[in-house]
């Protein structure tokens, strides 16, 4: 499917057609605009997960370098503070006592990943994105030309909760003595 395709559906959510972006700038002529904005800044966005994939995917799509960026998940940091039983923007924006626009509009949705991270930042005692992260116990996440460093929460002491994830690197599990050693997989690590 192509890239420039627009689903009925995201359509739906989002409200952007495309008639709405046919005279925009390509995503090559727009981000080095984007990063020079960034600058030095951590992004913070809320399921970093997809919206830095977003900008992997149009980075291949364009066949340019993928930026360098630092970058935060106001999701993951609402999972380490808050017991909700959903993370969903909405429903965080509503857990901290906050106000929301209109879920989806991307200005509405960039508003109030700030104002969920300023309200973590204050009960956490925290003065920086950085320093938030560190109290929760999260990794900045980080990519650049082919690096890819998730915004995950750190690996714990063993007997503690966690991901198996070191800031940087992951943990390699011990080989299973039972696996085929000439299986595919063998010996590989694996992240889903």
């Amino acid at each position: 499917q192509a890239v420039d395709h627009f689903d009925r559906f995201n359509i739906s959510l989002h409200g952007i057609t495309p008639a709405m972006v046919a005279d925009a700038p390509r995503w090559r002529d727009l981000l080095p605009r984007l990063v020079d904005y960034i600058a030095d800044d951590i992004v913070v966005t809320h399921n970093a997960g997809f919206d830095v994939g977003v900008i992997r995917s149009a980075c291949a799509a364009e066949n340019v370098a993928w930026p360098t960026l630092r970058f935060v998940c106001s999701l993951v940091m609402a999972r380490k503070a808050l017991r909700l039983p959903s993370y969903r923007l909405p429903f965080v924006v509503d857990a901290l006592g906050l106000q929301m626009g209109d879920h989806h509009d991307a200005l509405a949705d960039s508003r109030a990943v700030v104002d969920i991270t300023c309200a973590l930042a204050r009960r956490q005692g925290a003065n920086s994105v950085e320093a938030l992260a560190e109290s929760l116990g999260m990794c900045v996440g980080r990519m650049s030309a082919g690096l890819y460093e998730g915004s995950v929460v750190k690996r714990h002491e063993p007997g503690g909760e966690g991901f198996g994830v070191a800031c940087g690197r992951l943990i390699r599990p011990e080989l299973n003595p039972a696996a085929d050693p000439d299986g595919h997989l063998y010996g590989r690590t694996a992240a889903f």
